[in-house]
């Protein structure tokens, strides 16, 4: 049976999450709200983000909120009957979405190893041990590009050890390509609508619980710069719920998650991210031009009433002191995106990635290789360039970057065609969910750090992964219905 120019099926998200909300999710969100209305209401400025170029990462409260929750994660886990592979990569979203590098820096006491490596050595045994590591969910291509692309980190690695670089760089900066290990272990995790629809309403609360506690934080120390370090997470599920919207979520609860990611996009107060949203939101709007033939006029009433939202937030702010000292410094930083010249921010990112061409032009084949510092007129810190893209071509060189961006590439025209053949099937939504979340990740990636770092790379990885299996869902419910 064709379904060429069928009516493709409403979106009924609140039919499909029964089983994942159980007294146990409660217990969970309970405690965890507690813990970010706590840490949101004493942090204060004392470790905030409150300079400009060098502000100080808040790195206090994540390890504590990551082995408090923990036990209510695993808890939850057992009443929905999930493996704990499954429950540590919610364990690793929820704290990465609330406190992002503060819960990376996780580690048990007297051990170098940090979260990140934690989690993925763990799934990787419970999975091995099970018996369900997935090798088959990946084609031989993924298996070629990811191939190739561990194996040029390795000989990076390789350089850098063996040049005396320093070791402890060498090892983090091998993290680029180890981390690609996590799309094998997503593939072998989600393996069905349920379980993908359980990590991505994971991250809605991390994305709720993190505004939450940014708005907390603002009331108690008003002169901070932005209150969410790292608000990609949060402007990917603004994204995201949108798109629901307009698929057909309809009532409070969605409004509710609307309003909170624009709030929190608000406390995040970073141009980078709202580029990326408004890139997001026209990429949304070419997808319904291209995959249901039409224009989604609910996408664009969905954004003008976030946009007259936003506004009434703002008069409503403008009418405190506080509230107009920030609007003020957030203007300041729009304006000052808008005459870059005068911006620190955007002249040390020029000069970063016109070091990091510098360093690819000396040995554009291979790269510098790993371990070595990234310095430069306005750094001696080791900052990476802000362009994960640019990272991987001076450190790994072109033998590094073809097969990334192969990777990439294969990603994106294996998941438009799988949105192309099954546009009239209901859970072709989630599929086009993942791939706005992906390309979210990867503009951000053009002006931020990306597989630098841990609590991103993870998420990263993990989403190409749980795409890759949600096309293998789809391809099977199209064999199904005939189409």
């Amino acid at each position: 049976m064709s379904t060429a120019g069928a009516v493709p099926l409403r979106f009924e998200p609140g039919s499909r999450l029964r089983g994942i909300f159980t007294p146990q999710f409660t217990w969970l969100v309970a405690i965890a709200l507690l813990l970010v209305t706590i840490e949101g209401l004493t942090r204060g400025n004392s470790i905030g983000y409150g300079g400009e170029s060098d502000d100080t990462e808040y790195l206090s409260f994540g390890p504590y909120f990551a082995w408090i929750i923990l036990p209510f994660v695993l808890s939850y886990a057992r009443s929905v009957r999930i493996r704990i592979s499954e429950a540590l990569l919610l364990w690793l979203l929820l704290g990465s979405v609330v406190y992002d590098k503060s819960f990376a820096y996780t580690r048990i006491p007297g051990i170098p190893i940090y979260v990140t490596d934690i989690v993925l050595a763990v799934c990787c045994f419970d999975l091995w041990k099970r018996k369900l590591l997935s090798f088959r969910s990946l084609s031989k291509w993924d298996w070629i590009l990811f191939g190739l692309f561990f194996a040029a980190g390795c000989v990076a690695a390789a350089r850098g050890f063996l040049g005396g670089e320093d070791r402890t760089k060498t090892v983090r900066d091998f993290a680029l390509v180890l981390y690609t290990v996590f799309v094998l272990v997503s593939v072998s995790v989600f393996r069905s609508w349920e379980a993908i629809k359980r990590y991505l309403t994971f991250g809605a609360l991390g994305a709720v619980l993190g505004t939450i506690n940014a708005f907390l934080w603002f009331l108690t120390a008003p002169p901070m710069r932005r209150y969410i370090p790292v608000p990609v997470y949060i402007q990917a599920v603004f994204v995201a719920a949108i798109l629901l919207k307009i698929r057909g979520w309809k009532g409070w609860k969605c409004n509710l998650l609307i309003s909170c990611c624009a709030l929190g996009l608000l406390l995040g107060n970073a141009r980078s991210t709202d580029l990326v949203a408004a890139m997001a939101l026209a990429g949304i709007l070419v997808a319904s031009a291209f995959l249901w033939k039409k224009i989604s006029w609910a996408l664009i009433k969905a954004l003008l009433i976030t946009m007259v939202m936003t506004v009434i937030v703002i008069l409503v702010a403008l009418q405190t002191e506080a509230g107009q000292s920030f609007v003020n410094r957030s203007m300041e930083q729009i304006t000052s995106g808008v005459h870059y010249e005068d911006d620190p921010n955007a002249l040390f990112r020029f000069m970063a990635w016109a070091e990091a061409y510098k360093r690819f032009s000396e040995n554009p084949a291979i790269g510098e290789g790993y371990g070595i510092p990234f310095v430069f007129a306005l750094a001696d810190n080791d900052p990476r360039p802000h362009n994960t893209y640019l990272t991987i071509l001076y450190k790994m060189g072109i033998v590094g970057f073809l097969p990334f961006a192969a990777i990439l590439f294969q990603y994106y025209r294996r998941s438009l065609l799988m949105l192309r053949r099954t546009r009239a099937l209901k859970y072709s939504t989630w599929l086009l969910l993942l791939v706005i979340v992906q390309f979210s990740f990867c503009a951000y990636g053009g002006l931020n750090l990306l597989l630098e770092s841990p609590f991103l790379a993870s998420l990263f990885w993990i989403n190409i992964g749980m795409t890759l299996s949600a096309i293998t869902l789809l391809r099977k419910e199209q064999a199904m219905v005939g189409t």
